[in-house]
């Protein structure tokens, strides 16, 4: 199978994404925490942890938003995570 030569850049394809309203959005906040973080944080399980963040969005108390980090491997990966209001 021969590749077809192309001068469109990976930046080129993050940009149609994004015009799009897909992939990452660039939203970064690290002062908000993560479903996992939250249930570390409160020694609650993951499903009890979710429900209770749920809970506080719904009541006006908190905000989902994203947060980013870069992995073992230096992949940048963006997580859901909530912030109080």
């Amino acid at each position: 199978m021969a590749t077809i030569p192309t001068t469109i850049t990976r930046d080129d394809w993050l940009s149609a994404l994004a015009e799009a309203g897909i992939g990452a959005s660039g939203e970064d906040d690290q002062q908000a925490i993560t479903v996992s973080e939250f249930a570390s944080m409160m020694e609650l399980p993951l499903g009890t942890s979710r429900d209770h963040l749920l809970a506080l969005i719904r009541q006006g108390k908190a905000v989902a938003t994203r947060k980013t980090t870069v992995n073992a491997y230096g992949r940048r990966l963006s997580y859901k995570a909530y912030r109080l209001v």
